[in-house]
């Protein structure tokens, strides 16, 4: 069986001779010096990045309000911190150890003194385990008028479709990439 690889080296390969490449691409001023994460954080969007610190400390504190040993040991994330563990986590996705654990080891062969410098792995793990996007006492019951399968992430897409809209021209031609 072989494999059907198929490689573009201009855009007009995949949408055809009317693309218009001069009307296409990010629609507002990136500051000199500033990026990809300027631009990453623009498309996140600060409502975005806001609903999901709230979120995570309201589920924090409703879980841990069951345990009133561990709720004072909770501190509530802040945005500094959060945008760290985004880009940890990012970074984690890149750089690939064989265990979770090995990111804060001491092993010199493995440990990673950036990660280390950063957050703590306890800390690290709590926000993993509290991650919330959403109030989860407004969700619609299943079968019930309003119940949205993606009720969970919905501010989420809705944010960063609306920034995405906001910020960059998705171009358009009168072809269809199935022509």
């Amino acid at each position: 069986m072989h494999q059907l690889r198929i490689t573009f080296t201009h855009w007009k390969d995949v949408v055809g001779e009317k693309f218009d490449q001069s009307n296409s691409g990010v629609r507002v001023p990136i500051p000199d010096g500033f990026g990809a994460l300027y631009l990453f954080i623009l498309l996140l969007g600060e409502a975005t990045i806001d609903l999901v610190i709230e979120e995570t400390n309201r589920m924090a504190r409703q879980k841990l309000a069951e345990k009133p040993e561990r709720l004072v040991q909770w501190h509530d994330i802040s945005r500094p911190e959060f945008m760290a563990y985004l880009g940890l986590s990012i970074i984690m996705g890149i750089n690939k150890l064989p265990r979770f654990s090995d990111y804060w080891t001491s092993d010199p062969f493995l440990e990673n003194r950036g990660v280390k410098s950063v957050i703590t792995k306890n800390r690290f793990e709590q926000i993993c385990q509290y991650l919330y996007f959403s109030d989860s006492s407004l969700e619609p019951k299943k079968g019930t008028p309003g119940y949205d399968r993606l009720f969970k992430c919905r501010q989420i897409i809705t944010n960063v479709v609306s920034n995405i809209q906001s910020a960059y021209y998705l171009f358009k031609t009168s072809r269809s990439m199935k022509e």
